[in-house]
């Protein structure tokens, strides 16, 4: 734990430093995305350099940081930062405190969990942690003999950062919190979107509680998926783009441009922040193809920057020398053509409307069904579908993490899309455009998959301003739903199928918190014990594990150590 303060110290210099230095006027939020990009691109060159000489050890990794904080604490006090930096006053009325304080229980509880229980996602016990492990066994990120692709050739982001985490603090105990913070991080993008669309303090507020009880993120917040992570770098790629737009800041372009990139190092499904680069472009227009031209330079330098030696790696070692995964070419729509683009569209939205009552499946599976009848498509059309139709909606994991529905979230979500495009300003016109033409995107070029709606969390935030803005103009109503939301949130958090608060048994139960490694494959726990058992006894200090089943090297390790 304590070589995790170096990075604690390295963020919060960063946070008061470059909004003193750089001279560039921000807000209190706009300068905590700030920090967060910068020390995920500071992060992910440093394991890049040391993983291109082999030299990723404890040693390396913690002295870069130690460094690092060094040099800005140098700077730091060298020019007086504090003296002149600020914090703005404001006020809360006591309805406004209630909100904010809402946020703060939901965000406290999710952060409980993600201390007391270890990692225990399905992906991430697959190929998330796996990755880190091994590239910290080896000191290096080259390709490794695993017969799990996914963790070689898919976009290692997020894994970077644990893998700092991993170093600086000698296990997986602050894994979870990586989501966590991106959580946070999300809902002040979130509230500072609301800022410039004109709303109030108490628009700004429901936005992020909107963002906040999002049934997705929440079950996610306190996990080590990455759709959490993604979404943070797209909310970053979105506020920096749009206030390049509103404010003519070209220093705002880069800051957008380094997000977008985490966002395309993070996940394949990063394209969703493309629609607000577009409106960069399009409004730069005006200056010249020229002026456009060289921000689209810019903006795709970055990105290669930062993904470059990701890309190398995959050109270098997959068997077809493709920058992108072999096997994630399999989610992608094959063929478009109108009646195939609305059917998974439509497959997409069903996902969030998902419950765990059996008739009502029914009805919503035959309805779906039905509308693929109307426009001609096969339920089993492998272009647009994955995975069997057969039980197309299951309501039995309703509450899990990979495949919660939204549907509060989505009915007003898109209540407030159509009415800001007919009623609202024109400002506001615009940004829900933008949020819908993302949504088109996801939707249009991403095969329906059962668990598909984890897909769609950065969908959910970026719509979250318009409903936060529609909800504190509804006045009465507005309360009532937010007062729903919030309830339906900490229930969440208190029955997660797999970290639950209450119950039995729950994340306080065990007084060895490594079962609960094996959430989803109880009966399998004994094995992995006695596995580690013998590794330990082997004196083996390099080890790996090759099964046909879904887990990993993850808990193994976890055991062994």
């Amino acid at each position: 734990m304590f070589m995790l303060l170096p990075l604690m110290v390295l963020v919060e210099l960063t946070f008061i430093l470059y909004s003193r230095v750089l001279h560039f006027q921000r807000s209190i939020r706009e300068s905590f995305l700030l920090a967060a990009i910068l020390i995920a691109a500071s992060a992910t060159i440093v394991a890049e350099g040391l993983g291109f000489g082999g030299a990723i050890n404890v040693w390396t990794v913690r002295g870069a940081w130690f460094i690092a904080a060094a040099i800005l604490a140098g700077v730091f006090f060298k020019t007086k930062a504090f003296s002149s930096w600020k914090i703005q006053k404001f006020s809360l009325t006591w309805s406004d405190s209630l909100i904010l304080g809402a946020i703060i229980v939901i965000a406290l509880l999710s952060a409980i969990i993600a201390f007391q229980c270890v990692p225990n996602t399905a992906d991430s016990l697959i190929y998330h942690l796996p990755r880190v492990m091994f590239w910290a066994q080896n000191g290096s990120l080259a390709y490794y003999p695993t017969p799990v692709l996914h963790q070689l050739n898919y976009p290692p982001g997020a894994e970077f950062l644990l893998l700092h985490f991993f170093i600086l603090a000698g296990d997986d105990k602050w894994f979870n919190f990586l989501q966590w913070f991106a959580m946070i991080g999300s809902l002040v993008g979130v509230s500072v979107f609301a800022k410039y669309l004109g709303a109030q303090m108490r628009g700004q507020l429901f936005a992020a509680l909107v963002a906040a009880t999002l049934p997705m993120g929440v079950l996610q917040s306190n996990s080590t998926q990455t759709d959490y992570v993604l979404t943070l770098w797209v909310i970053g790629a979105a506020v920096f783009m749009w206030r390049a737009i509103i404010t003519e800041d070209k220093v705002s372009i880069v800051w957008g441009g380094l997000s977008f990139a985490l966002a395309v190092l993070t996940k394949g499904t990063a394209f969703i922040a493309l629609p607000f680069v577009l409106f960069l472009l399009w409004k730069r227009r005006s200056k010249g193809f020229v002026h456009a031209a060289k921000i689209l330079g810019v903006l795709i330098g970055i990105v290669i920057l930062l993904n470059a030696s990701y890309w190398a790696r995959n050109m270098h070692s997959q068997p077809s020398h493709r920058i992108f995964p072999v096997n994630e070419g399999s989610l992608l729509v094959k063929d478009f053509w109108p009646q195939g683009v609305i059917a998974n569209m439509i497959r997409h939205s069903a996902l969030h409307f998902v419950t765990p009552f059996d008739a009502q499946l029914k009805a919503l599976h035959d309805s779906v069904f039905a509308i693929e009848d109307r426009l001609g498509i096969a339920h089993d059309d492998g272009r647009i579908f994955s995975y069997d139709p057969v039980n197309a909606f299951s309501g039995h994991y309703v509450f899990n993490e990979d495949v919660a529905a939204n549907t509060m979230h989505f009915i007003l979500g898109g209540g407030m899309i159509l009415i800001a495009l007919f009623f609202w300003s024109k400002e506001e016109r615009v940004y829900a455009l933008c949020v819908l033409a993302a949504c088109v995107l996801l939707t249009g070029l991403i095969k329906w998959q059962p668990w598909a709606s984890r897909f769609h969390l950065p969908l959910f935030l970026l719509a979250a301003p318009l409903i936060g803005m529609g909800l504190s103009r509804m006045r009465a109503w507005g309360w009532g739903v937010g007062a729903l939301l919030v309830v339906l949130a900490i229930y969440l958090l208190m029955i997660h199928p797999l970290r639950p608060l209450i119950g039995n048994p729950n994340i306080f139960t065990f007084k060895d918190s490594r079962m609960w490694y094996f959430a989803h494959i109880q009966d399998e726990s004994g094995s992995y014990g006695q596995a580690a058992a013998l590794v330990r006894s082997s004196g083996c200090k390099n080890i790996g594990l090759h099964r046909r089943g879904e887990f990993g090297v993850s808990a193994l390790v976890a055991y062994i150590s």
